[in-house]
């Protein structure tokens, strides 16, 4: 595995790994000990010991990603370790930061490569095997017992015992939080017409259906990014169950709520922009116990797609005509569902 560049040079490394047990003296670090993988915004590396002094573990460090972001995951891998068998790495150091560091985690290593590359990879994303095996992690998240987490939304810490984690969210009701996170999205629509004329109509289109929404459902975990990307396994091809994968990863910004959300936010990251949604919707959904039409489909999509309104014009650039296109398909998203 030849090294990678990436955006932190050696020495931004070692005075991270200062501020973490994970390594006999981090000044005794090589460039050439250090491999850049993913392609998502935060750095992630690869720490290797040519001598063997210790193991080789990921370290991921929050360039984009906030402190808050990096420590709800590190809440959801503690509680997927303790309540499920899912291959999700075990945690071996988390740093917050501080106003001249960025925040860090040290997780072992998985070796296996991911099922998808981005939400471009539009082939994996949507191959059915894969979907599949996503349906599956996402029956797993809801595996949690229902005393494992403590309200709703953003995982703001963790409680209970290093054997027995709870997950804490940042409100009392699921119905509050999605009420709060979809309004937050649609009252700042990204600057596109066909954005800003959809967003009144889908504010009301929430605040109209809010009481349909449980307050106290059992709980899952959440992640909002999920896809194949996700998922690690040997030589980067589907294996036939969850068993044969190598790793679970990237569970920043880890959330708790239903799993009916969990799988209606996931299927539209999986087929937007798709002419036949079907095979995804069919792959999806038979590994839960609840199809694609259930009652609150809705407005738990409308709440996936809000944060496309808000967001597009930091996942594209406004002048480029890619942003004008998603921007429409949005748009159109938006009134299919609020009509």
């Amino acid at each position: 595995m030849p090294p990678v560049p990436g955006s932190l040079d050696v020495e931004a490394v070692r005075r991270i790994l200062h501020h973490m047990d994970v390594v006999p003296d981090p000044d005794e670090l090589s460039a050439g000990m250090l491999t850049a993988v993913g392609d998502g915004v935060n750095d992630v590396l690869v720490v290797d010991a040519p001598s063997g002094e210790f193991e080789r573990f990921v370290l991921k460090v929050g360039t984009f990603s906030r402190t808050e972001h990096l420590r709800a995951g590190v809440a959801a891998a503690h509680a997927l370790r303790a309540y499920t068998t899912l291959p999700v790495p075990a945690v071996l150091a988390f740093d917050p930061g501080s106003d001249d560091r960025p925040p860090a985690v040290a997780t072992t290593y998985c070796d296996g490569t991911p099922l998808a590359s981005g939400f471009d990879d539009v082939p994996n994303l949507t191959d059915p095997a894969r979907v599949s095996l996503l349906g599956a992690v996402v029956r797993e998240f809801a595996a949690i017992p229902p005393d494992a987490a403590t309200g709703y939304g953003n995982v703001v810490r963790e409680a209970g015992t290093e054997d027995r984690p709870r997950l804490v969210g940042e409100t009392e009701s699921f119905d509050e939080w999605l009420h709060s996170y979809a309004t937050k999205h649609f009252e700042s629509p990204a600057p596109h017409p066909a954005l800003e004329r959809v967003a009144p109509d889908a504010l009301a289109f929430v605040d109209a259906n809010r009481r349909r929404v449980p307050a106290e459902p059992t709980p899952s975990v959440l992640v909002t990014d999920l896809s194949p990307g996700n998922l690690l396994a040997p030589g980067g091809e589907p294996p036939a169950t969850v068993d044969g994968l190598a790793g679970v990863v990237d569970l920043e910004r880890a959330k708790v709520g239903p799993v009916a959300f969990t799988a209606t936010n996931l299927e539209y990251l999986l087929t937007a922009g798709v002419d036949d949604p079907t095979p995804v919707q069919r792959a999806l959904y038979e590994q839960l116990p609840f199809d694609h039409d259930h009652a609150l489909h809705d407005v738990y999509r409308l709440a996936a797609v809000s944060r496309a309104v808000s967001g597009l014009d930091t996942w594209e650039d406004p002048d480029n005509d890619r942003f004008d296109r998603r921007a429409r398909a949005v748009a159109r998203e938006v009134e299919a569902i609020v009509d």
